[in-house]
């Protein structure tokens, strides 16, 4: 197959989710820009700068700029392991921000999962640059790491706005829903994939059976003291 022909729409199809991604934080973080903490400015900005050189490669790519695709591939390291030390700078203030602790709990838990899911897309796309498929498709699912907290708090909003801040759900039913989402939209690009290819690329059977485990767990995490215990021994030490 022409390399020209590989991904020839995915710089258009992660316009999308990229939209989902400012609108879910876009109360909590865009409206405030000028109010919230720096820290939050650095995870903030460079997370976006991140979504936005995964949708700019695959554009280059297509129209046979490797060089360029290469020298921001090679920025977009340092900028992997900004979005990687300003997200760990975080976390602490998870815990001291006031929230019901089986809340904040559940919400570190995700964190460290995305932050695993993240960093563990990277290096495997590091290993398979060489295999523009695999290459391409581990770097997807680095984007997809972070959708989680973007689309409960889109859903979130939107069921609150509808219903004059009743909303039906509690914060453990926004993670089950945002799991499904991305769960099902998982599926769907597999099975497009296998499809054209008759692939199964384990970059989302990752995601897929974390997304698994994590629906499984999350309940029992929320309320486990030995996890309290670590969190509040790691991050307030």
């Amino acid at each position: 197959m022409d390399k020209n022909k590989l991904f020839p729409k995915t710089h258009i199809w992660l316009i999308l989710p990229f939209i989902v991604v400012i609108s879910g934080f876009y109360f909590s973080y865009w409206s405030k820009f000028l109010d919230v903490p720096f820290r939050q400015h650095i995870h903030g900005l460079t997370a976006t700068c991140w979504f936005i050189l995964v949708i700019v490669q695959p554009y280059l790519y297509q129209k046979g700029n490797i060089r360029l695709h290469r020298k921001i591939g090679l920025i977009g390291l340092f900028l992997a392991g900004g979005v990687v030390f300003s997200m760990l700078q975080m976390l602490p203030f998870i815990l001291s921000s006031g929230i019901p602790s089986d809340i904040a709990y559940g919400i570190l838990f995700l964190n460290f999962i995305a932050l695993g899911g993240f960093s563990f897309s990277i290096w495997m796309g590091i290993r398979n640059v060489k295999n523009i498929r695999i290459h391409g498709r581990w770097m997807v699912a680095t984007v997809i790491w972070s959708f989680q907290p973007a689309v409960i708090r889109l859903i979130d909003f939107s069921i609150r706005k509808t219903t004059n801040g009743n909303s039906p759900f509690n914060f453990t039913e926004l993670v089950y829903i945002s799991n499904a989402i991305i769960f099902l939209s998982i599926i769907i690009i597999m099975l497009d994939d296998y499809r054209k290819e008759k692939v199964i690329y384990s970059s989302y059977m990752v995601i897929c059976i974390t997304m698994i485990l994590m629906s499984t767990l999350y309940s029992y995490i929320t309320k486990a003291s030995w996890w309290g215990y670590f969190l509040e021994s790691v991050l307030k030490s």
